[in-house]
């Protein structure tokens, strides 16, 4: 399998949001199929998706599904900048989640897959706005490299008292002051 690194960290978190969307849709599908536990599956896995991509607007990343919803935990349950009850109900759909792949005599219902896809569904939502406003708050690097010299960073959000120089990305506005 080829693996292809040439995108920006938005484009993965992009992707991977992409990746989680499509996870939920599926789950809604199997749910209306009647197929429960792979909706549980799919529902994990738009959560999955979803928090990775969260780690990617700042640069990290996780092999291990234990290791990205422990991060997950400590840096932004934790320190509430998600709701604590999204942390309980994604420690519940990883339960769920393996029940419904491991356990052999598991028998999902579906309440439960409705709860899951709700959960993801909510969660996702949060999660877009949150990297939205992420990467809005970034700088690009070659942005960066290309005023060093002549420009001096002093405001991402507000326009600079003195002369100033707006520069425009499609989805970035900057403000650069003068020096």
């Amino acid at each position: 399998m080829e693996q292809h690194d040439n995108g920006t960290r938005k484009d993965l978190v992009k992707y991977r949001i992409r990746s989680a969307k499509e996870d939920l849709k599926s789950a809604q599908i199997l749910l209306e199929a009647g197929s429960l536990k792979a909706a549980n599956n799919r529902a994990y896995y738009a959560i999955f998706h979803a928090i990775n991509a969260i780690h990617a607007v700042h640069g990290a990343g996780y092999k291990r599904h234990k290791d990205a919803i422990a991060n997950f935990n400590k840096e932004y349950v934790k320190t509430e900048i998600f709701p604590r009850e999204i942390g309980r109900r994604i420690s519940e759909a990883e339960e769920i989640r393996h029940a419904s792949d491991y356990d052999d005599f598991y028998i999902a219902t579906v309440d439960e897959a409705k709860r899951q896809i709700e959960t993801a569904d909510m969660f996702l939502t949060l999660v877009e706005t949150y990297c939205q406003e992420q990467l809005e708050d970034q700088i690009s690097p070659k942005l960066l490299m290309r005023y060093r010299n002549s420009v001096r960073v002093t405001e991402l959000k507000k326009v600079v008292v003195t002369t100033t120089l707006e520069v425009r990305t499609p989805s970035c506005p900057i403000f650069l002051d003068m020096m």
